[in-house]
């Protein structure tokens, strides 16, 4: 299968020969003039056939390494499908990967680290963190990722469209995958297993971080200093002390925050939303870590807490 970055960079040269040969094609043949018109258009009979293989060949060519580029209203067949779930693709060996999720194989291996993985879209994405390279950038914001549909997912973020939704409830999401994983919660359905315990999650990531608990594997791991993580998305926000960065910018004040979290907590001082509810009082907060401080003053006020106190202050 041919990376991403692969992509990038044959995409132009491929789209620019089509052109060209689309021009060819379209423009008239100017005659010679030697040349009868009977000659010119026998030449144009037996050029125009020749030059639109061209075009057909290269076409194919580019569908072949670009599949997701098709033209509106054309969906592609997808005769390859998933017995297990309703997963269906265009390509057998799409589905193949596809089968390593279910059965847990994980038969693509980093050359430079201990991380292995079911897909080799994966990997490709996988060693790109070790290259450092993101050649896919937001328009509106600095962000770049490492592959096509995620910086897809994240200019969701910018225009707030939740095109998936669940047909049992009202939940939206940005992305197909996590759709997938909701729907879950409404069937019970656990497909991933752990090969080391009795541990089953409905969601491949989570089972892949479980596991890791067994190896005390942390493939994460920081550059400028010590820090290793079993999770990336730690590893994200521990980088960001080293850069400084805060990519997450209010659009109603001055304030930026390296977490969306953070973001979250404080867009609401500006909306006054409080959705965070005591279960023994009638105080709200806007921060889950207000909340938690407020829940420790309960605790405090349980009888045995006062004993406590007793005991040890006496």
């Amino acid at each position: 299968m041919i990376g991403n970055s692969s992509c990038a960079r044959t995409r132009p040269f491929v789209s620019s020969k089509i052109s060209a040969l689309q021009e060819q094609v379209l423009k008239p043949m100017k005659p010679s003039r030697k040349v009868s018109k009977k000659v010119e258009k026998d030449s144009c009979a037996r050029t125009k056939p020749f030059v639109s293989n061209k075009i057909n060949a290269l076409q194919d060519q580019e569908h072949e390494i670009f599949p997701k580029r098709e033209k509106k209203g054309f969906k592609r067949e997808r005769p390859y499908k998933c017995s297990l779930c309703s997963y269906a693709t265009a390509y057998n060996s799409r589905l193949q990967d596809h089968n390593n999720i279910h059965t847990g194989e994980m038969p693509y291996k980093c050359d430079l680290c201990s991380f292995i993985c079911a897909t080799q879209t994966t990997l490709t994405a996988h060693v790109r963190t070790h290259s450092g390279q993101k050649p896919y950038k937001c328009q509106v914001c600095s962000y770049t990722c490492a592959q096509p549909h995620i910086l897809k997912a994240h200019i969701r973020l910018h225009t707030g469209e939740r095109p998936y939704k669940c047909n049992r409830c009202s939940y939206a999401s940005r992305l197909a995958s996590s759709l997938r994983q909701h729907l879950r919660n409404h069937t019970g359905e656990k497909p991933y297993k752990c090969g080391y315990c009795s541990y089953a999650s409905n969601q491949s990531g989570v089972m892949r971080q479980h596991i890791r608990t067994h190896t005390g594997d942390k493939p994460y791991k920081c550059h400028t200093c010590s820090y290793a993580s079993v999770y990336k998305n730690n590893l994200t926000l521990h980088l960001r002390r080293h850069t400084g960065e805060r990519p997450y910018k209010c659009q109603l004040c001055p304030y930026s925050s390296a977490r969306s979290v953070s973001m979250q907590d404080h867009i609401r001082t500006h909306s006054g939303e409080k959705p965070y509810i005591c279960l023994q009082c009638d105080y709200t907060s806007a921060r889950l870590s207000e909340m938690k401080t407020h829940a420790l003053s309960h605790l405090e006020e349980k009888p045995f807490m006062q004993q406590l106190r007793k005991l040890f202050c006496t």
